[in-house]
């Protein structure tokens, strides 16, 4: 009984459940990170000036944008998977057709722990740069892992999704918005690398 690998004490039914614990735990650890983000922006205002302080500013700011973005897409996801099991469950509950899609249920659930982890991993690696403990490289990678986290969220969101879909189409956009908002992350790091090692 003990030795059975975790995944397959979830009951079935408990699926659907987990699917919105988990939707719901990804949304609070990204607003908890944009918190600390903001957080750590009054925090160098306060105490930091010059080079320091624009670049600080800029890293920070880009990194308010990208927790946004993501925002933006795991509401959209949500949208998605609602429409989706509204469409597809005919008369059975949602949770029956979580179970009964469990592959797609757990792909859900896995992609959206590594988006709420990811986002916490990066305001860690933010936090260091800031501080002057971390490295520029390091808060890159972390920028870079989390829009894989959500490109795997929006894979594992459409399989059973409408191609015409406008939940679908919204949940794209918000896609490419993570990844420009990405892009601003990884810009506003190097830039400020620069800076600082020109100093």
């Amino acid at each position: 009984q003990e030795l059975r690998p975790r995944g397959l004490d979830i009951k079935q039914e408990e699926l659907g459940d987990l699917v919105d614990k988990e939707m719901a735990a990804t949304a609070a650890a990204i607003e908890t990170a944009a918190a600390r983000i903001e957080e750590m922006l009054s925090k160098a205002r306060a105490g930091d000036t010059g080079v320091k302080l624009e670049v600080n500013e800029r890293i920070l700011g880009s990194c308010t944008g990208l927790m946004q973005a993501i925002h933006i897409l795991v509401l959209a996801s949500k949208d998605l998977q609602r429409e989706i099991v509204e469409s597809g469950r005919g008369a059975a509950s949602p949770k029956e057709f979580y179970a009964k899609n469990s592959r797609w249920t757990e792909g859900l659930i896995s992609a959206s722990k590594a988006v709420g982890w990811g986002a916490t991993v990066m305001v860690d690696a933010a936090d260091l740069v800031v501080q002057g403990k971390g490295t520029f490289e390091e808060l890159m990678v972390c920028s870079r892992e989390i829009a894989a986290s959500t490109a795997q969220l929006v894979a594992a969101s459409k399989v059973k999704a409408d191609k015409d879909s406008a939940n679908l189409c919204k949940l794209q956009q918000a896609s490419r918005g993570v990844t420009q908002a990405t892009a601003g992350v990884v810009a506003s790091t190097k830039a400020g690398k620069s800076q600082v090692e020109e100093k």
